[in-house]
């Protein structure tokens, strides 16, 4: 259900973006500070929400691999407290 919520989440972009191509064909200038390009206006503006995406993409495996090695932290640490219970609960009690 998941995958077919996603096709159509796609379908519907793509429709979108195809339209939006054909109502802007008119080109634009892009300046990168370092050189100038002429492209169609739909080009630049998908090229856009592409880099978006990739950036955003990039954001979440950053924080991904962040929490990955934080719970590699705390699962190490509960081994060594599990361990240290074990242990305590081994020694004999002495009393006064």
């Amino acid at each position: 259900m998941k995958a077919l919520f996603y096709l159509l989440i796609f379908v519907i972009t793509a429709f979108c973006a195809a339209a939006f191509a054909v109502l802007n064909p008119g080109d634009v200038e892009v300046n990168l500070f370092f050189s100038r390009y002429q492209a169609p206006f739909a080009v630049v503006i998908i090229l856009g929400m592409f880099v978006g995406v990739l950036l955003g993409f990039g954001a979440g495996m950053v924080q991904t691999f962040s929490k990955a090695r934080q719970l590699r932290r705390v699962s190490r640490q509960l081994k060594d407290a599990q361990t240290e219970l074990s242990n305590l609960r081994k020694l004999p009690i002495e009393e006064p």
